[in-house]
């Protein structure tokens, strides 16, 4: 009997390990074409101030993109999924137009009052002389087409992803940063930071057309269509809201990050991008690989109330992710320093500039085995349905990022902040796991 029961576990063990296998490879290498491009970057534009207002510029549409945008993956895959099997093909592919043009729409309406209001938003970084208000305006006004691309791209790799199309959803995104280093090395040192915003959008419509010709080979319409408020359309938002509002109070701990070393000195929000990149990167390459592999076996233990089975296989993942984030903590720690001297450490990027990111980047690390944790934390939530946790702890996290940017900060600078993440996770995961605990023992006891 035992060894009856082993078996699926072993094979679906083995089946997640491939997912998060072939998932994590495919992030990792768009995670290094964009690494290259910061490398790139550092060489011919180095840490500067016109650097720093392209940063500025482009952290206020990203924002928008990661509110609006990024919040329709686990509101569109799930609903859309059931139309197809309980009422056909058909219907699906008229909900997806819609939420297409929803969305497209939505953002659009955000582009322009952005633009509208670009100049409030440029005085309140706090930065003036020399051309460099302007400079970050007109680098604001033209990255602001890049936002509705955003939208488009999340439904359709959505839709990519739904057909377990994974593999073109997951390169496409290598064509931003491909074409930003080309244009880096053509016209970097002549045309200056604005080459950045060249790369960014025209990155994002080569993504738009290889997206695009998949999608409509599964069928589905590219042309957004309003088919009204449907109870299928009102199903997706219901998904949606509390995860974009979640995500709205979460995404504002990078801005705020970026407003505090916004007003140290010249260079200073530069090099904590430079410093906390690889950080973010392979944040970013764990959580993508957790969520993919990971979710649809938690969700089917879950649907199946199968929570012996569930603990056993969220405790296994949960030690794996801690150890392999201290392990990942400790070695890039150990080789931050070289790895800053030999990849940014040329052209302009100086030796001082070296040693300042070398050390935001040490204190970044150190986030490394709290951040994993924390990410399959909220893979075990959207498990158990209960997505609506992400109201809870992100005002956690906003409010502990703002206490810990502004006490570390005024004690250690612009490491300070690189190092107030960590403490964050800490509390967000003390918090999440307190009510994951509840969420399991009512579904237990029910």
């Amino acid at each position: 009997m035992m060894l009856a029961q082993a078996a699926p576990a072993r094979s679906v063990n083995a089946r997640i390990f491939a997912g998060l296998a072939t998932v994590g490879t495919l992030a990792a290498l768009v995670r290094a074409a964009g690494g290259l491009k910061i490398i790139v970057m550092a060489h011919v534009l180095g840490a500067s101030a016109s650097v720093d207002a392209f940063l500025f510029a482009f952290l206020i549409p990203a924002f928008f993109s990661d509110v609006v945008a990024s919040s329709l993956t686990p509101s569109i895959i799930p609903v859309v999924t059931s139309i197809r099997v309980r009422h056909g093909e058909d219907r699906a592919r008229r909900l997806s137009a819609s939420i297409l043009a929803g969305s497209t729409a939505l953002l659009l309406a955000i582009s322009i009052a952005l633009g509208l209001a670009a100049t409030l938003i440029v005085r309140m970084r706090g930065v003036s002389g020399s051309g460099t208000e302007e400079l970050t305006r007109g680098l604001l006004l033209g990255l602001l087409p890049w936002l509705p691309l955003t939208g488009v791209l999340v439904c359709w790799r959505a839709i990519l992803n739904m057909h377990e199309q994974f593999a073109i959803a997951a390169a496409a995104p290598v064509a931003t940063p491909l074409l930003t280093i080309f244009l880096l090395y053509v016209s970097g040192r002549t045309a200056g930071v604005q080459v950045l915003c060249y790369g960014t959008w025209g990155g994002a419509l080569i993504e738009v057309l290889i997206l695009g010709w998949s999608v409509r080979q599964l069928g589905y319409p590219l042309k957004p269509r309003w088919l009204g408020w449907t109870p299928d359309m009102q199903a997706v938002v219901r998904q949606y809201l509390p995860v974009a509002a979640g995500a709205l109070i979460t995404s504002g701990s990078g801005l705020i990050d970026q407003a505090f070393a916004s007003r140290l000195a010249p260079g200073t929000l530069s090099a904590l991008a430079y410093g906390t990149k690889l950080t973010g990167v392979v944040v970013t390459i764990a959580g993508t690989a957790l969520s993919t592999a990971a979710l649809p076996y938690l969700s089917r233990m879950s649907a199946a109330r199968d929570w012996a089975a569930f603990r056993h296989t969220v405790t296994r993942y949960a030690t794996a992710a801690a150890l392999t984030g201290a392990g990942a903590a400790a070695v890039l720690i150990e080789l931050s320093h070289p790895l800053i001297r030999g990849v940014l450490q040329h052209g302009a990027f100086t030796a001082q500039a070296g040693d300042a990111v070398s050390l935001l980047q040490r204190c970044s690390l150190l986030q490394l085995p709290l951040a994993f944790l924390l990410a399959f934390g909220f893979v075990t939530a959207s498990a158990l349905k209960a997505n609506r946790l992400m109201l809870s702890i992100a005002p956690v996290a906003l409010l502990t990022t703002v206490t810990f940017d502004y006490t570390l900060m005024r004690w250690f600078g612009a490491a300070g902040i690189a190092t107030a993440p960590v403490l964050t996770d800490a509390v967000c995961l003390a918090v999440l796991l307190v009510l994951l605990r509840r969420i399991l023992r009512r579904k237990q006891n029910a």
